[in-house]
């Protein structure tokens, strides 16, 4: 089940995250996030479990991906997908003309839930992911742009 999250939710969104990433955030800093104005979050979960979440952040007629994951476990089963869905219709709803996002060049497996949601590259952040001990990793930039009224269609597959 996909549903709108909020500050409540930080907790289980802060615990999810520090299992995914290196640099995890914290409940309180999710916390501030979720209060903010033009903050758009959705969670992911089971009956039991929190397994995903999405952070994104809109401002005047542009969103931004902030973070996005889903428990190893229940990956390739259309979570980020539908998370990603979830935001796209409330921020087209708004009026929201485009949604942006930034992801390490070497994550394939984002790299392509990205593209068959309809996103494009748009640039590249030379040396933009810094993580200690290893080489700095390039973003690719990544946008894709909504018509308001007008249905997503699939992207191409290269």
């Amino acid at each position: 089940m996909i549903r709108p999250a909020g500050p409540a939710d930080a907790d289980a969104i802060a615990a999810l995250h520090a299992v995914l990433f290196d640099e995890a955030w914290s409940a309180r800093d999710i916390r501030a996030l979720l209060d903010a104005d033009g903050s758009v979050a959705f969670l992911a979960r089971t009956e039991t479990a929190t397994i995903g979440f999405l952070i994104a952040r809109v401002v005047v007629d542009e969103a931004e991906i902030l973070t996005i994951g889903v428990d190893a476990g229940c990956r390739r089963t259309g979570t980020g997908g539908r998370l990603i869905d979830a935001l796209e219709a409330d921020v087209r709803q708004a009026g929201t003309r485009r949604i942006f996002l930034e992801v390490a060049i070497n994550n394939d497996a984002a790299l392509a839930l990205y593209r068959r949601s309809g996103f494009a590259m748009i640039g590249r952040r030379a040396d933009y992911y810094q993580r200690a001990g290893q080489p700095p990793i390039d973003a690719a930039c990544m946008a894709l742009e909504l018509i308001t009224g007008v249905p997503k269609q699939p992207a191409a597959r290269p």
